[in-house]
């Protein structure tokens, strides 16, 4: 007579302790992926077609956020547009043409060497005075 032998090599039941741990990672998802969205935002992300602020830009508030864009040669070195292109004259009629989606950008400190033809990502708070704005800006190259 033969013998026969059965084994089992299932995976045990999980604990109590990886459940709870699984449900609480779980919990703080979004919000560590609030946290990610105002890392980095793009132009388009915080204005509409009409440049009033997006549903976006007002679920932040007045929190400090980064958006990178392009800076426009400014006169005092403060008060700057940020846009989604850079702000080059057209090589057929010498005028700027849209830019897309401007932001009114306003620093703490005069910025005279402000890069303008290179994306720069700008630190700022995000005021929806009449127009949408970062104020208390920094600037640093991206």
């Amino acid at each position: 007579m033969t013998s026969v032998t059965v084994r089992c090599d299932a995976v045990p039941a999980q604990g109590r302790r990886a459940v709870l741990l699984a449900v609480g990672l779980a919990t703080l998802l979004p919000v560590s992926r609030a946290n990610a969205a105002m890392d980095n935002i793009g132009l388009a992300e915080l204005t509409g077609a009409d440049d009033t602020p997006s549903f976006l830009a007002k679920s932040f508030g007045s929190r400090t956020i980064n958006v990178r864009g392009y800076l426009s040669p400014s006169l005092d070195g403060r008060e700057f547009f940020l846009s989604e292109q850079p702000p080059l004259p057209c090589q057929l009629c010498g005028a700027t043409h849209d830019l897309g989606a401007t932001l009114s950008v306003r620093t703490m400190q005069a910025e005279p060497a402000a890069p303008v033809l290179q994306q720069v990502i700008v630190s700022g708070r995000l005021e929806k005075l009449p127009i949408l704005q970062l104020v208390d800006a920094k600037i640093r190259a991206a």
